[in-house]
C-alpha cells in the first residue's frame, strides 16, 4: 500500500511538471516570449567570456541524442544488473523525440539568428544536421534532464551513503545548469525553448522514476 501511495505522488509530480510544458508550448504559441527571449541571450553572451566558447561547444555535445542514448543504455544494463528485468520505463526516453518533433515542426518560434551563434567546434554529430524551421524545446536540454533525474533516482537507490548522495545530486544540479546556460549563450536556443526541455525532461524522468 505504502508503495501505491509513493507511486501516485510521484507519478502526480511527473504530470505537474509536464502540464508546466504544455503551458510553455501555449504560451510559445502565443507568442509571450518573443521580446524577452533575445534580450536574455543578449545578456547572457555579455556576461560570459569569449574564451569559454570551446569549454561550452564541448560540453554541450554531452546532450546530442548520441551521447545520451549511450548513457540510456548504460542505464538499462546497470538497472538490469541489479533487477534482473529489463527497465522498460526508460523507454519513455524516446517519448522526448516525440514531443520535440512535435514542437519543433508546429511551434511557430524560430530559433536565434546567426549573429548569436557561437558554437566553436569542426565537429557535429550526424543527428546535429537534421534541421527545423522552430526552436521548441531544446532536445539537449530535455534529454540531458531526464538523465539527470533517473541518475539521481539510482544514486540515492544504490549509493552507500548520505555524502556521495548528495555530492551525486549536487553534480546533477551543476551538470543542468551548465548544459541550460550553454544552449542559450551558444545561440542554439532561446531561453524559453531551454525552460521547455527542462519541463520536459523532468516530467518524463519523474514518470519512468515512478515505474521503475
Amino acid at each position: 500500500m505504502r508503495w501505491k501511495k509513493g507511486k501516485r505522488v510521484v507519478l502526480g509530480k511527473g504530470g505537474v511538471l509536464f502540464a508546466g510544458f504544455l503551458l510553455l508550448m501555449f504560451l510559445e504559441i502565443q507568442r509571450y516570449f518573443t521580446v524577452i527571449d533575445p534580450i536574455i541571450t543578449e545578456y547572457v553572451q555579455r556576461l560570459i567570456p569569449r574564451f569559454l566558447d570551446i569549454p561550452l561547444s564541448f560540453f554541450s555535445l554531452l546532450g546530442s541524442s548520441e551521447v545520451t542514448s549511450l548513457i540510456l543504455l548504460f542505464f538499462a544494463w546497470l538497472l538490469y544488473q541489479r533487477t534482473k528485468k529489463l527497465p522498460l520505463a526508460l523507454l519513455l526516453f524516446g517519448f522526448i523525440f516525440v514531443f520535440e518533433i512535435i514542437g519543433k515542426l508546429f511551434v511557430f518560434h524560430p530559433g536565434p539568428p546567426s549573429i548569436f551563434f557561437r558554437y566553436n567546434l569542426p565537429f557535429v554529430f550526424p543527428t546535429a544536421y537534421v534541421r527545423t524551421d522552430y526552436s521548441f524545446p531544446s532536445g539537449h536540454v530535455s534529454r540531458t534532464i531526464y538523465l539527470l533525474v533517473v541518475g539521481v533516482f539510482l544514486a540515492w537507490r544504490y549509493l552507500g551513503n548520505r555524502q556521495q548522495k548528495t555530492a551525486a545530486l549536487a553534480l546533477a544540479i551543476l551538470t543542468a545548469f551548465i548544459m541550460a546556460v550553454s544552449r542559450i549563450y551558444l545561440g542554439e536556443h532561446w531561453t524559453s525553448d531551454v525552460f521547455g526541455g527542462v519541463f520536459l525532461g523532468a516530467s518524463l524522468g519523474t514518470i519512468s522514476v515512478a515505474f521503475f
